[in-house]
């Protein structure tokens, strides 16, 4: 009994104790741009004693930041703490709002960074609004999937990836939109885009549109030769 007296007791005064709270937090992978926000956030458990404080919970409330994909937090008894962040990988970025990117696995985030060099999002205002907000409905996993092909498909070429009205997706690549329809049968429609490439590489710059609705049956219009 004396013993369990004795272990219930420094049990108690380490979860109450001020020696243990945080005085030197390390911050691992966070930006200069965003180490405010995450400073501020520690600031909250300023003179808490570690074993009172919730790594799970203040690693949530680091995830305020949306370019964070991961944020964890760990405390010893000794006033140390390691703060450690990963970001989202963006692969591409919203036509008409800046600082605002797709990442790999479909989220749609915000950040600081002003980042070029990826395949333009475009999302039609009327699919918007069909389909409640920018993430309802709207088959963002099959935006980023687009997006990470394009270059590999034009020959680094950027392009765009289109939302349409209807619901249907579009790649915009050398001035030709090349129709996917429904976000179905999408690596398909793209072995289709890429036979179609291999057999004639000028194929993009001699049509208008390409149907790749039915990967096996794929329909063009061409563009007028120029007199």
């Amino acid at each position: 009994m004396l013993i369990a007296a004795l272990v219930l007791n420094l049990g108690l005064g380490l979860f109450y104790s001020p020696l243990t709270a945080v005085t030197k937090a390390r911050v691992v992978g966070v930006k200069p741009d965003d180490m405010v926000g995450v400073r501020t956030v520690l600031k909250s458990i300023e003179g808490k004693p570690a074993l009172q404080i919730n790594g799970n919970n203040l690693s949530s409330l680091m995830l305020y930041n949306t370019a964070f994909e991961t944020a964890t937090f760990e405390a010893n008894p000794f006033g140390r703490a390691v703060v450690t962040v990963t970001y989202r990988n963006p692969v591409g970025r919203l036509s008409g709002a800046p600082g605002t990117y797709l990442a790999e696995d479909g989220t749609i985030y915000q950040s600081k960074e002003v980042l070029t060099g990826l395949p333009l999002i475009q999302i039609s205002q009327t699919s918007q609004e069909r389909d409640g907000t920018i993430v309802g409905r709207i088959p963002t996993s099959a935006l980023a999937y687009l997006a990470q092909e394009l270059p590999s498909i034009a020959d680094g070429e950027n392009g765009t990836v289109m939302y349409a009205d209807d619901g249907g997706l579009i790649l915009v690549l050398g001035g030709a939109e090349i129709k996917l329809g429904q976000a179905v049968q999408l690596e398909a429609k793209l072995n289709s885009l890429r036979k179609l490439m291999d057999a004639d590489p000028e194929l993009l710059s001699k049509v208008l549109v390409l149907n790749l609705y039915a990967p096996e049956k794929p329909a063009a219009r061409f563009r007028k030769p120029s007199n």
